[in-house]
């Protein structure tokens, strides 16, 4: 997969392309419809398929106090777009020029001119240019006139409980949560929830945490008889709910070992420290220090909360363990 950050430095699309556009935050299960779909038309016209994604999120321009985090980081982006065949991926820097600039002027500089598109494939509520006048049928519209197709897929979605037929009460279903589009910022407000298992349908995997393992404040171990792995994640990326989760971590090289993920302040200390993200390994000794890891949060079991004493958070970590034993299978 080759990787650009300007259209002026692409080469290789004398012929056309196929072409997809988003922020893609998450790549969940929608975006991964979209990436199926460009790579359909691709092998059908023959053409190198291209993303064109945005970083940092476009809302650091249009609505700067309100920019949501990333469900997943630049690079673990880029890895997803690799892993579902993707040829050429365009990383813009969405600036002033992009905000500012005209539905009609975006079709001809990037689509036409910058990419040679002969196909734009992009979910059906997509939306550009200035105001975002600019929509799906316009995309149709002015690719009659440019000679390339238009193509809309559907982001809609079905629990998997609606879809066994079961014939129970639909509202209680997934959470209480009807069918829907699946979209980045109902997977945001999944996990900021707490609700990583629900997270994780509409992503299409677990959801991770990833970073470097730093040291702490060396309590786990020699206070608590748990040592735990400190992971220090990126300030722009989304935190789940304070809690202990079930997970498995993944470090380079190594097998992925069950864990117990703790998210929070540690209250039990002080209430004064920054959010921290904590795993204790279940089976492993060794030394992590320095490496990248990943933990991919398969449930959450617990809210965080305060105790009266080390050896009670003690006690209490000893059935967090058991329980994700339980729920890790």
């Amino acid at each position: 997969m080759k990787t650009y950050n300007s259209f002026e430095d692409i080469h290789g699309l004398d012929d056309g392309a196929v072409v997809t556009i988003g922020v893609y935050d998450g790549v969940h299960i929608g975006h991964s419809k979209i990436l199926r779909e460009l790579q359909s038309y691709a092998a059908q016209l023959h053409l190198p398929s291209v993303v064109v994604t945005f970083h940092p999120h476009p809302a650091a321009i249009v609505h700067p106090d309100a920019v949501p985090p990333l469900i997943c980081s630049l690079e673990r982006r880029l890895e997803l777009f690799e892993e579902a065949g993707v040829d050429v991926v365009v990383v813009v820097e969405f600036d002033q020029r992009f905000r500012n600039e005209e539905a009609q002027e975006f079709i001809d500089r990037v689509l036409v001119d910058s990419l040679n598109a002969k196909a734009v494939v992009v979910g059906s509520d997509f939306h550009f240019g200035r105001d975002r006048v600019g929509d799906v049928e316009m995309l149709r519209i002015f690719g009659e006139k440019r000679g390339y197709i238009g193509v809309s897929v559907d982001l809609s979605y079905v629990h998997e409980e609606q879809e066994s037929g079961s014939g129970q009460d639909d509202s209680r279903k997934g959470g209480g949560r009807p069918d829907g589009k699946v979209s980045s910022s109902l997977i945001r407000e999944l996990v900021a929830s707490g609700d990583v298992e629900h997270g994780a349908k509409l992503l299409g995997r677990y959801f991770e945490l990833s970073g470097t393992v730093v040291e702490g404040h060396r309590r786990g171990g020699p206070l608590l008889g748990y040592a735990t792995a400190n992971i220090a994640i990126e300030d722009d990326l989304l935190i789940p709910a304070d809690g202990v989760y079930a997970g498995w971590f993944a470090a380079p090289g190594d097998r992925d070992y069950a864990c117990a993920v703790s998210i929070g302040v540690n209250p039990t200390f002080s209430d004064g420290e920054a959010v921290s993200v904590e795993a204790h390994l279940l089976d492993f000794n060794g030394d992590l220090y320095g490496k990248r890891a990943t933990v991919k949060l398969v449930g959450r079991i617990r809210g965080q909360e305060k105790f009266s004493s080390p050896e009670e958070l003690k006690s209490h970590i000893a059935m967090d363990i058991e329980e994700i034993r339980r729920v890790l299978g």
